[in-house]
């Protein structure tokens, strides 16, 4: 069996046994390295798992007989499978997986995969049921990020969400990656299909963790916001009241470490149908005005900065990324990390003090 067989058939198998989680199977399933490529998924799963948790040989069979078929209506719907161990697999799922955060090691998808690779990605994303204006910025919004090279994330909800994928379609690189709650036999909202279909035929890419015909529930909504806010650089809310998928994608967000941007404005932040956008700004939100272009360029220059604090937090110093900010966003680091500096100081003196400071730090750190 080859090396991509074997471990989607295993993964397929290990998801048909209810009971286990994504983060027991990602662990567990990392010991199939060192097995050999002849051993079978099911006897893998018995000697790795089903000692363990004491799941009977014939269990293990049943769950591989129904991974088995679930394959097979894959290829007759034309539903491709991606798992953690593929180089196309998305990095950031990876990075979560390994901080013990729950997303899902193996994926079904639909068009061009390698759009996750696109390091910049941004989640768009709303209520069902928001006001003219909102939708207007949701396009505006996606076009204005499209148009500087950003794939945009969304669940295809109606609202805010067909918007973002609208708007994306319509900027530079013309095309959106959407994430389903269900299998992608059948889109929902069914009003959806054909959008479904010209992101597909854009460029883009359709994808989900529920299997084909597979039952989804209520929560499988909040389940989907997750995987959303996981593959994005940063997420950006358009409109939600205080209940909803929209704050749920915000609260993974938050425990994923990732920026969020809110809509707020004049008019909109005593507004009860903004009300999960007020609260959202109060926890420490980065406020967009409402205007695209300045809140573009205020999405672009916050990620940069977080970026670049990631990189400073790893003690790793790149001087072309601080030649590429400006003098103010270098001082601003500087505040951040508590490194002295004269108002009149230049931006090559600000630079040469960061990278003091960090060979110190790393000094220390030793």
């Amino acid at each position: 069996m080859e090396k991509h067989d074997f471990n989607v058939e295993t993964l397929l198998t290990l998801k048909q046994l209810k009971l286990l989680n994504n983060l027991y199977i990602y662990e567990h399933f990392k010991k199939a390295a060192g097995f050999s490529s002849k051993i079978l998924p099911i006897d893998f799963i018995h000697s790795i798992i089903g000692n363990e948790l004491n799941i009977p040989l014939h269990k293990i069979q049943e769950a591989n007989i129904k991974a088995k078929l679930i394959r097979s209506r894959c290829k007759e719907l034309n539903i491709d499978i991606i798992e953690f161990n593929d180089i196309s697999y998305p990095v950031e799922l990876i990075n979560l997986l390994e901080r013990r955060i729950d997303v899902p090691p193996l994926l079904f998808y639909k068009g061009h995969i390698n759009r996750l690779n696109n390091s910049k990605k941004i989640a768009i994303v709303g209520t069902r049921n928001p006001t003219h204006e909102s939708l207007n910025y949701a396009f505006k919004l996606a076009e204005g990020l499209s148009s500087h090279n950003y794939s945009v994330i969304s669940g295809l909800a109606i609202g805010c969400d067909t918007q973002a994928h609208l708007g994306g379609l319509s900027g530079k690189i013309k095309h959106t990656v959407a994430i389903l709650a269900g299998g992608l036999d059948l889109i929902y909202p069914a009003e959806n299909q054909k959008l479904a279909n010209e992101i597909v035929l854009q460029g883009g890419a359709l994808l989900t963790e529920v299997a084909p015909e597979e039952i989804i529930y209520k929560w499988s909504f909040t389940e989907r916001n997750r995987i959303q806010s996981a593959l994005s650089e940063a997420v950006v809310i358009i409109e939600t009241q205080l209940k909803g998928g929209t704050m749920a994608t915000a609260n993974y967000a938050f425990k994923q470490k990732k920026p969020i941007f809110v809509l707020g404005g004049k008019g909109r932040i005593d507004n009860i149908r903004f009300s999960g956008n007020t609260k959202l700004i109060s926890k420490g939100a980065i406020e967009l005005s409402g205007v695209v272009e300045k809140d573009i360029d205020s999405i672009i220059k916050n990620i940069n900065l977080f970026n670049l604090s990631i990189k400073t937090n790893s003690f790793s110093f790149d001087e072309s990324t601080y030649q590429s900010l400006s003098i103010k966003e270098i001082k601003q680091i500087c505040n951040e990390r508590g490194i002295d500096y004269n108002k009149s100081i230049s931006k090559i003196e600000l630079i040469a003090k960061i990278r003091s400071h960090l060979q110190k730090v790393d000094i220390f750190s030793e």
